[in-house]
C-alpha cells in the first residue's frame, strides 16, 4: 500500500507538470507549424504523418497528447474509487460529457460514410477530423476525468493565463521591434505574428487569428480576477490582462473588441455593485469612442467606410457573399453537411450559380465564417446538434448559476463566430474544448461542491 501511495503521489506530480506544460505545448506546436519549414525541416522524418509542413501541428502536439493520456490513464487507475465517486456525485456533468462524446463519434462516423471529396481536393478528411475534432475531444475528456479538484483546476487556469501572457509580450515586442523572422503586419498594418504562411516565404496571413487566441483568455482573467487574494498573483494577472488587451488592440479586430466589450459589460451587470454598474455605463461608451478615434485614420476603418482607395469589396460585402453560399449549402445538404475539408472546394464549385459577382479564386474562403455553420459543414446535422447543445447548456446553465461566469468565456467563440470561425485552426480547436471543460467544471459540477475551495 505504501508503494502504491508513493506511486500515486509521483503520478500526480507528473500530471500537474503536464498541466503546466499544456499551454506551452500548444504555443510551441503553433510555432513549429508556422516556422519549421525554414529552420528545422529535417525533423520531418520523426513525425507521425509524412505529408509535408501542413500537418506538423498535429504530429508535434500528438507527442504531448500521448504522454498526457498515458499519465492520465495511470492516474485514473490509481484513483479509480475516488474518480468513480466524483463522477457519480456529479451525474449531470458525466451525462453531459457522454452526450457530447456520442454526438461527436456518430457525427464523424456518418460524415465518413457520406464523405465524397470535392474537386479541387484541398484538405484531407483524416487530418481535418484528427486535428479539429478527435485530438481536442481526447484532451477535453481526460481533463474532465483527471482535473477534478480545485487545486489542479486553478493550476491549469493560471498556467494558461501566465504562459500566454509571456507569449503576448513576445508578440507585442515583435510587432514594434521586428526581432524575429516572419511578417509582423498585414497590408492594413494589423499585427499578426506568428501567423505567417508555412508554405510561402514568411508571408502574412490573418490578424484575426491572434484575436481568436487571446479574446477568451482576456475574459478568463476578468472572471477570475476578483477571486485572487495573493497580491503577487493579482499583479501578474493584471499584467496579463493588459498584455491580452494590447495584443487584441494591435490586431484591429473590430469584431473581437465589440464582443469583448459586450461580454465584459454582462460581467459588470452580473457581478459589480450598483455604483460600479452606473459608472461602467458611462465608462464603456468613452472607451468605445476612444477606440474609434484611435482607428479613424486606419486603412481598415476607411475601407469599411468606403473612403479609401481600395478596389476590392470590403469584408462586410465578402461575408454577405459567403452567407449566400452558406444558405444554398444548408438547403441542399442539410443532413449530411459538406464533409470535413470540403467547404472551400464546394464554394469554388457552386459560387457561379449563386453569386452575381463570384469571388476571385485567391479570395475563396476556407470556412463558412460562422462557428455553428462550420460544425454543420464538417459533421452534418449531428455536428449542428452538438454545437447547439454545447451553447444551449452553457448559456442557460451559466445564467442559472451566475456565480460561475465561465459561460462568458465560452460565449466568446460563439459571438465572434457569428461572423467568423474561431475553430478551424488546430490551436483554436484545442482551446475551444478546454473552454468547454472550464465551463463544465464550474457550471455543471457546481464550483465548491466539486472541491473548488477558494484558496489562493
Amino acid at each position: 500500500m505504501q508503494i502504491l501511495s508513493k506511486l500515486s503521489l509521483l503520478v500526480s506530480k507528473v500530471h500537474s507538470l503536464l498541466l503546466v506544460i499544456l499551454p506551452l505545448a500548444i504555443i510551441l506546436s503553433l510555432i513549429d507549424f508556422r516556422f519549421h519549414n525554414y529552420f528545422w525541416s529535417d525533423l520531418d522524418r520523426y513525425r507521425f504523418f509524412e505529408a509535408g509542413a501542413y500537418f506538423d501541428f498535429s504530429s508535434f502536439f500528438s507527442y504531448f497528447l500521448i504522454l498526457f493520456v498515458v499519465v492520465s490513464i495511470i492516474s485514473v487507475c490509481l484513483r479509480a474509487e475516488e474518480i468513480k465517486s466524483v463522477l457519480v456525485k456529479n451525474k449531470f456533468a458525466t451525462i453531459l460529457v457522454f452526450i457530447f462524446g456520442s454526438l461527436l463519434f456518430f457525427s464523424i462516423l456518418l460524415s465518413y460514410l457520406n464523405y465524397e471529396s470535392i474537386y479541387p481536393y484541398i484538405k484531407s478528411f483524416k487530418f481535418q477530423v484528427v486535428n479539429n475534432y478527435i485530438q481536442p475531444f481526447i484532451l477535453f475528456f481526460f481533463l474532465f476525468l483527471t482535473v477534478n479538484d480545485g487545486e489542479k483546476f486553478r493550476l491549469l487556469k493560471q498556467s494558461f493565463i501566465l504562459t500566454f501572457a509571456v507569449f503576448g509580450l513576445l508578440i507585442i515586442v515583435q510587432s514594434f521591434a521586428h526581432l524575429l523572422p516572419g511578417a509582423t503586419h498585414d497590408f492594413l498594418g494589423r499585427s499578426l505574428w506568428p501567423y505567417i504562411d508555412p508554405f510561402l516565404d514568411l508571408r502574412a496571413e490573418s490578424a484575426n487569428w491572434l484575436a481568436y487566441l487571446f479574446g477568451p483568455l482576456l475574459l478568463l482573467v476578468v472572471v477570475e480576477f476578483g477571486k485572487i487574494k495573493r497580491p503577487a498573483m493579482k499583479i501578474m494577472n493584471a499584467v496579463a490582462l493588459l498584455v491580452f488587451g494590447v495584443v487584441i488592440f494591435l490586431t484591429q479586430s473590430y469584431t473581437a473588441i465589440l464582443v469583448l466589450l459586450f461580454l465584459v459589460g454582462i460581467f459588470a451587470f452580473l457581478k459589480l455593485p450598483r455604483r460600479a454598474k452606473i459608472i461602467s455605463l458611462f465608462v464603456a461608451p468613452v472607451i468605445l469612442g476612444l477606440f474609434v478615434l484611435s482607428q479613424w485614420d486606419s486603412p481598415k476603418l476607411q475601407i469599411l467606410f468606403g473612403t479609401a482607395d481600395y478596389s476590392k469589396p470590403n469584408s462586410i460585402v465578402r461575408r454577405l457573399q459567403i452567407y449566400d453560399v452558406n444558405e444554398f449549402a444548408l438547403k441542399n445538404n442539410f443532413v449530411s453537411g459538406l464533409g470535413p475539408g470540403n467547404y472551400q472546394s464546394y464554394f469554388l464549385q457552386n459560387q457561379n450559380m449563386i453569386l452575381e459577382s463570384p469571388v476571385p479564386v485567391e479570395e475563396v474562403p476556407p470556412h463558412p465564417h460562422n462557428l455553428v455553420i462550420n460544425f454543420w459543414s464538417d459533421l452534418g446535422i449531428l455536428g449542428l446538434v452538438l454545437i447547439l447543445l454545447i451553447y444551449g447548456w452553457g448559456i442557460v446553465g451559466g445564467f442559472l448559476n451566475n456565480s460561475n461566469l465561465y459561460f462568458l468565456v465560452l460565449a466568446y467563440p460563439l459571438l465572434h463566430g457569428l461572423v467568423d470561425t474561431p475553430y478551424t485552426l488546430e490551436e483554436n480547436s484545442l482551446i475551444f474544448w478546454i473552454l468547454v471543460y472550464f465551463a463544465i467544471h464550474r457550471i455543471a459540477r457546481g464550483g465548491e461542491a466539486y472541491g473548488d475551495v477558494k484558496r489562493n
